[in-house]
């Protein structure tokens, strides 16, 4: 699994996104993907469809299409992803950077 979170992790660092994922994240997605027959190809649906799925939207067209942060965290068994744009942190530096700029 962590070969396939490093891949996944490689990919998003091209995007300008940082991945952190929860060490309960990581459990659920070992007893989703594990399957003795499959071997690491279920494993590689799993991270496909629970991780992958839910960032292609987020990259594309929504909040991290400029960039951030996404973290995984568990919520009732179910892997949940929060998105923190660096757009957003982008703006509110901008506006710092030009108070100072006036104010020299």
């Amino acid at each position: 699994m962590d070969k396939f979170i490093a891949n996944l992790n490689a990919q998003l660092q091209l995007k300008n996104v940082e991945l952190s994922i929860s060490n309960e994240v990581k459990l659920r997605l070992a007893s989703l993907g594990f399957d003795a027959k499959m071997g690491a190809r279920a494993m590689a649906r799993t991270i496909a469809l629970h991780l992958k799925k839910p960032l292609a939207e987020a990259l594309l067209f929504g909040e991290l299409a400029h960039g951030g942060k996404v973290i995984f965290k568990l919520d009732n068994e179910q892997i949940i992803p929060t998105y923190l744009s660096h757009k957003n942190t982008l703006k509110k530096t901008n506006k710092k950077s030009a108070k100072n700029e006036l104010t020299l």
